[in-house]
């Protein structure tokens, strides 16, 4: 069975938990308490999962490689530099 990360956050501004699924296209719901949360979440993911399935597409087997940092929070592309016998590789934040 995949087992997919969800990302949760305090949201200041809106008084709510958020949370986003990176795996699942950054699916992404919201609850006033984490038990709203995780219910919402459970029931979006649950929905998204069977319209895959229903439209004929893979299913993700879990979590995205890389950084499971949301792409409206990257403040920079990742991208590979070398210089001689130096290599750098810049990674979002």
């Amino acid at each position: 069975m995949p087992r997919y990360t969800v990302i949760v956050e305090w949201d200041e501004e809106g008084g709510c938990w958020v949370g986003c699924v990176p795996a699942l296209n950054w699916l992404a719901d919201q609850g006033t308490t984490q038990e709203e949360l995780r219910e919402r979440t459970r029931e979006a993911a649950t929905g998204y999962l069977e319209l895959l399935q229903e439209l004929g597409e893979p299913i993700p087997e879990g979590d995205p490689p890389g950084p499971l940092i949301p792409p409206w929070r990257r403040v920079s592309e990742p991208a590979e530099v070398t210089v001689g016998n130096v290599s750098l590789a810049f990674v979002p934040a």
